[in-house]
């Protein structure tokens, strides 16, 4: 009976462990861009927000995009949600472009962006 209280003591701990409970992100195809990819004309980082699929889109244009190696992450903390953008930059590539789709569960406050740890603006902000 002392195992089992521990086991379900443990579960219930590490299910309240987790930091994103609801938030995913996807990395979405060139080929079926989720919004219209015209209205970024600059390079940049462009962020949209889809009021309708309760959804960030993050497009990454130009030399912000990594050419190998990596990674997109998130963190919450309470009404802040932290873009984590790790990899190799380089000037040019050959496939410019990245899309990501994060689903939230709210509306956050702030969101922020870090490249390969330092805090960086925007481009552009927008949305449905």
């Amino acid at each position: 009976m002392k195992k089992l209280l521990i086991l379900l003591l443990s579960i219930l701990y590490m299910t309240g462990c987790n930091a994103n409970p609801y938030e995913s992100v996807e990395k979405v195809s060139k080929q079926a861009p989720p919004v219209d990819i015209q209205s970024f004309d600059e390079n940049g980082v462009h962020l949209y927000y889809d009021n309708k699929d309760e959804s960030l889109f993050v497009y990454f244009k130009g030399s912000d995009v990594a050419y190998s190696d990596e990674s997109f992450s998130l963190e919450v903390n309470e009404d802040t949600l932290d873009l984590l953008y790790e990899g190799e930059i380089s000037g040019t590539s050959l496939n410019p472009e990245r899309f990501y789709k994060v689903d939230v569960d709210k509306n956050y406050e702030t969101v922020r962006l870090f490249i390969n740890g330092t805090e960086t603006a925007f481009t552009s902000v927008s949305g449905n």
